[in-house]
């Protein structure tokens, strides 16, 4: 009796079964690529983790000192105090748009193509992506959080109020996080990717609570603020971490997150399966 073999390069057969691997080698698969996405972001390009750390930390010291004193808010209350919450968020959502350029770049590089010919859970590559992305946006948060105190920022609400409006931040950026993914295997181009992102979060970042109050701009202007999700979830994240009405504004920023979530995994799933 002999034993048929297959050349590596030759196809398989359609009626060969392929293997799916278990929960635990996924799990092993995932961690062993976000590993290897974390590597490549602290050890390759440095500069990344750096200008995304430093830009929220430069936001939030030339909008409290520069134009902090200009701006009129409700109640008089500090400026920085209304300012970092927001800061927060739209870290995690410029932050997003390195999800979308890093994703492009290895579709572009061929690095899915590598990993499709390896015995590797599919949706490994795509959670450990998330993954990886989220702890730098957990440093980033961390960051503007450590120099937001000694600014003089101060926990309103109480720590466990302030934890929660954090975690709230966090789950913000993963729900766009969803929409970098859609984008990058949409758009198969870093360059593209990015800048597709960039100018769809320029009007939501400036159109929201996050620098001003929506009670200082045109009358007809602040419905379309008021329903901006960043502004929502600027609102429920200041509520948390300095203490007032949160109930309303947190339901709303789940019931987006939820929203953002659903609609672009199911557009990122796939699109990633016509990619990978």
């Amino acid at each position: 009796m002999t034993t048929a073999t297959l050349d590596p390069g030759t196809p398989l057969p359609e009626d060969a079964v392929r293997e799916r691997p278990g929960l635990l080698r996924t799990l092993r698969h995932t961690r062993a690529l976000c590993g290897r996405n974390l590597r490549t972001l602290v050890l390759r390009t440095p500069q990344l983790l750096l200008v995304d750390a430093v830009r929220p930390v430069l936001l939030t010291l030339l909008f409290t000192y520069v134009l902090g004193g200009s701006i009129m808010l409700p109640g008089g209350e500090p400026y920085l105090s209304y300012l970092l919450p927001g800061i927060l968020v739209q870290q995690v959502a410029f932050s997003s748009a390195i999800i979308a350029a890093g994703m492009s770049v290895d579709i572009r590089n061929g690095i899915l193509d590598r990993f499709r010919s390896l015995p590797i859970a599919r949706s490994a590559y795509l959670i450990a992506r998330i993954l990886s992305d989220t702890v730098r946006m957990l440093l980033s948060v961390a960051l503007v959080v450590v120099v937001g105190l000694a600014l003089g920022f101060r926990f309103g609400g109480g720590l466990l109020a302030g934890a929660a409006g954090l975690l709230l931040v966090l789950a913000f950026g993963v729900a766009f996080a969803w929409v970098s993914v859609a984008v990058a295997t949409a758009m198969r181009d870093p360059e593209t990717a990015q800048g597709v992102w960039f100018i769809t979060l320029m009007p939501l970042l400036f159109a929201s609570s996050i620098f001003a109050s929506p009670s200082n701009m045109p009358g007809w202007l602040q419905p379309v603020v008021k329903a901006n999700p960043l502004t929502v979830v600027s609102d429920a994240t200041r509520g948390l971490l300095l203490g007032g009405p949160v109930a309303t504004p947190v339901w709303q920023s789940a019931a987006w997150i939820a929203g953002i979530t659903v609609v672009f995994f199911a557009l990122a799933v796939r699109g990633y399966r016509r990619v990978a």
